[in-house]
């Protein structure tokens, strides 16, 4: 795997530390191919999800893998957003779920169909709390550090 970010908020249907974001000029998911032939990519999606799945020809690999525990748990803190799409002069919070924030991690072994290691990998996953956001519309500035939500077209 070249690069994975995990979602920014844990989600309990997915398995934990395997998610990947995948985003229109954000964070991807990337990876090569290391098969000897070509693979096949779907996708399909619901109004809540995207799900992709490969297809290929069976080399006999087995992965083996584990999930460590949940550390470095965090908590919710206020946040601060600034929405250009919202009325001039506007703040209104927006609660969040509460949900602590933890790390965790995945080890994961890939073995080739003769038995033999291929490789050993692990992926942290960073997950933040669900906090609150105070957003602010335009001609307002947030007193500390925000983040500007994408213009409603």
């Amino acid at each position: 795997m070249r690069e994975r970010h995990n979602h920014n908020l844990y989600l309990s249907h997915y398995p934990l530390g395997r998610d990947a974001t995948v985003s229109w000029d954000g964070p991807d998911l990337k990876f090569r191919n290391d098969l000897k032939h070509a693979i096949l990519i779907k996708s399909s999606y619901t109004d809540a999800t995207l799900t992709f799945a490969f297809y290929g020809t069976p080399e006999g690999r087995r992965v083996v893998s584990t999930t460590g525990p949940k550390v470095n748990w965090r908590g919710p803190q206020m946040s601060y957003a600034v929405d250009p799409s919202a009325p001039y002069g506007s703040v209104k919070v927006v609660s969040g779920s509460g949900e602590l924030g933890f790390d965790v991690t995945v080890q994961r072994t890939v073995y080739g169909g003769d038995g033999k290691v291929l490789r050993r990998d692990h992926f942290v996953s960073a997950y933040i709390p669900d906090s609150p956001t105070t957003v602010y519309g335009p001609g307002r500035r947030p007193p500390g550090p925000y983040f500007v939500l994408p213009s409603r077209a």
